[in-house]
């Protein structure tokens, strides 16, 4: 048994600035040295919990109904931020961490200059 993350990614639209949701869950493997960062859950935190926004799309909302902790969320500046931080501290390899590189690519191709897309996520066992 162990920690998971369960993660889900909205972007604004362009015209009516309502979030959207991005169409699924990411599926993602545990990695406690990101997660620390994310939700300290060992006291090391770098982005500290912001919660679940008021605004989350009902789609992240019905995903959540179903349990977890320390939900909050960051942009893709912060994740690239979480995840250099962790490649230095553990000394990890950017091509083992796969999964993430490829959700703070979509961040970034959903990014638009005033309205930046945002990775919901929280914690469960």
């Amino acid at each position: 048994m162990g920690v998971d993350i369960r993660v889900h990614m909205e972007y604004r639209h362009k015209k009516n600035h309502r979030w959207i949701y991005y169409d699924k869950e990411f599926q993602t493997y545990r990695c406690y040295g990101l997660f620390e960062m994310l939700g300290g859950l060992t006291g090391n935190v770098l982005i500290s919990s912001r919660g679940l926004p008021d605004d989350a799309t009902p789609e992240t909302q019905k995903a959540y109904r179903g349990g977890g902790y320390c939900p909050s969320w960051i942009t893709a500046p912060e994740l690239r931020l979480c995840l250099d931080k962790m490649y230095s501290k553990y000394n990890i390899e950017y091509k083992s961490m796969t999964e993430y590189e490829l959700i703070y690519r979509y961040m970034q191709d959903s990014d638009d200059e005033d309205e930046p897309s945002r990775l919901i996520f929280w914690f469960d066992q």
